[in-house]
């Protein structure tokens, strides 16, 4: 038995001097998922955000009620159990008679003279059945239902997500105090961007959810009972804003008509002038009326009396609430983009046609309430044209991220380019240094991502035209001041036609560019590798010498 572990470790110190250096294992660190919420758009640090809400109404989780009933049980006794009948008796001594030849005499006593139990029926077990009959449903609901108020106030933000994905070739093994390459190497996997421009809002919603869940059972006599379920009903999922209101208005029913569009809105806070002409007949007069928000005449040479008038042009200012969204592309980039209308002088084309070019009105308006404190006019248009110049603001998102490690060793290393031993190294994936070991070392790396998001805003001017085919629109006021602006139908849907009549390509002007570091990534912790380490061939050679002249030695002594 000596012989052949002396024989083994010959041949595995041997095996040393062999051993291909070359060989490397593919370190795969995963998918690499970093995420940033609620940065600043502006520069390095948090936004600024505060939500807040307030439910009123009621809230139930898995609650449970049952219709129906079932009865009886799966054993229950049909005819109960009888016990064994016993009776006392008394049991007197008789002879009994054997004659025989020779003793004719002869003969035994039987009985007990004394009195004892006799069992005259046996006991018999008791019969069961299964009697459950009739049906149960069990019903399980949650819900809510009522209202919420809330606000949310946002500085402009970012959110964005990083997917990276870290390989090396580690070597299997190494000699001491060579220097060695991990050769590293990254890919940008996935990602994503979402962007929200400063924004002020104030909200109450109707809700009302409700998820339901039935279970079924049904018994008959003797035959025992069938469950089914749970059966889910369709579910109820509506949250609806009532009002919602912003630095461009009031908003009713917000999202409830045809493109997300309110049903109507008050636009109070936003400053809008109206152009309006008009005319009589006999003579023919042609005046003109510039009014301010709430009716009031800025500019007026309008006939005392018209019989015609028209809106001809209207110059109205809106604060931009942009968001933006963007995923990886396929040549790795992640971007977003967005914009929005700050400033429009948009003209009434068939208005101007009207009262300009002499065609018959396209339109009717009518009173059809007028209490003297409110007012409900309703506009029926056979078609509406609209075109002029848009001035909007426009936000350009660019996100790039290098992928960062921080590595530790469990025993100090030598590292290319630097002085002495060190026991950790931090820098680019892609740009690991050589290495230098002279004991097998473990590493430990810890992932974490360098990003840089850049940031261009500037404006945009275009010419747009929209047109809508029977028109039927309604505006309630209060005084002199609109109140209400309804939009009820809008035949284009209908025949399939967008409201867009023509829209061509903006200049776009730059006013802010920055790029700056951007934070809220959390570091990962990456999945440990080791070196090994092997000894010098001439080292190796020695130890082969040393363990075969013990081998010998240890033979010739056995002879």
């Amino acid at each position: 038995m000596k012989r052949h572990v002396g024989l083994v470790s010959i041949a595995a110190v041997g095996a040393l001097a062999f051993t291909d250096i070359n060989a490397a294992i593919l370190y795969d660190s995963g998918l690499l998922s970093f995420e940033s919420v609620g940065q600043s758009m502006w520069g390095t640090g948090d936004a600024f955000r505060k939500v807040d809400s307030r439910f009123l109404g009621v809230e139930w989780i898995d609650e449970s009620s049952s219709i129906g009933v079932i009865t009886g049980s799966a054993d229950q006794v049909v005819f109960p159990a009888i016990g064994a009948l016993t009776v006392r008796i008394f049991e007197p001594t008789v002879f009994v008679p054997t004659p025989t030849w020779t003793n004719p005499l002869s003969g035994y006593f039987t009985g007990c003279n004394c009195f004892r139990d006799v069992t005259v029926k046996p006991a018999t077990a008791a019969v069961t059945a299964d009697t459950r009959h009739g049906a149960l449903l069990d019903i399980k609901s949650s819900g809510k239902v009522g209202l919420e108020f809330g606000y949310a106030i946002d500085g402009g933000s970012v959110d964005t997500k990083a997917e990276f994905r870290a390989t090396a070739d580690v070597p299997e093994f190494v000699r001491p105090n060579e220097y060695f390459s991990l050769t590293p190497a990254n890919k940008f996997d996935g990602g994503t961007i979402a962007t929200q421009s400063p924004k002020v809002e104030a909200y109450y919603s109707a809700i009302m959810k409700l998820t339901t869940s039935i279970d079924a059972e049904v018994c008959a006599l003797t035959f025992g009972c069938v469950k089914s379920g749970p059966f889910a009903l369709p579910q109820v999922d509506l949250n609806q804003r009532i009002l919602s209101i912003d630095p461009n208005g009031l908003k009713l029913l917000d999202g409830a008509m045809a493109d997300d569009k309110p049903f109507a809105e008050v636009s109070f806070l936003t400053p809008k002038l109206t152009l309006e002409g008009g005319m009589t007949v006999a003579p023919p007069l042609v005046g003109f009326k510039l009014s301010a928000p709430g009716g009031i005449a800025l500019v007026s040479t309008l006939p005392p009396t018209p019989s015609v008038t028209v809106d001809l042009a209207e110059l109205s200012f809106r604060v931009p609430s942009i968001a933006t969204s963007g995923m990886l592309s396929n040549d790795g980039e992640l971007k977003s983009s967005g914009r929005d209308d700050v400033l429009s002088l948009m003209i009434d084309l068939d208005g101007a046609a009207v009262l300009l070019g002499g065609l018959p009105p396209g339109g009717v308006k009518g009173t059809l309430i007028d209490n003297g404190k409110f007012k409900l006019e309703v506009t029926v248009d056979v078609i509406d044209v609209d075109a002029g110049v848009v001035l909007g603001v426009a936000q350009a998102f660019e996100f790039k991220a290098e992928l960062m490690v921080d590595i530790s060793f469990d025993k100090p290393v030598l590292i290319a380019g630097k002085d002495g031993l060190r026991d950790s190294w931090g820098g680019k994936w892609d740009e690991l240094p050589e290495f230098s070991i002279d004991q097998t070392t473990t590493f430990t790396p810890k992932f974490w991502l360098s990003a840089v998001l850049m940031h261009d805003l500037g404006l945009d001017l275009g010419l747009s035209g929209t047109w809508e085919l029977g028109k039927l629109s309604a505006v309630g006021k209060v005084g002199e001041w609109d109140l209400l602006d309804f939009s009820l139908i809008n035949q284009n849907s209908r025949f399939g036609f967008g409201d867009t009549l023509f829209e061509t390509p903006k200049l776009q002007f730059s006013v802010y560019d920055s790029a700056f570091g951007l934070q809220g990534f959390k570091a990962l912790d990456g999945m440990p590798f080791t070196v090994v380490v092997v000894p010098e061939p001439a080292t190796v050679g020695l130890m082969l010498a040393g363990l075969l002249a013990l081998h010998l030695r240890r033979r010739s002594r056995s002879a």
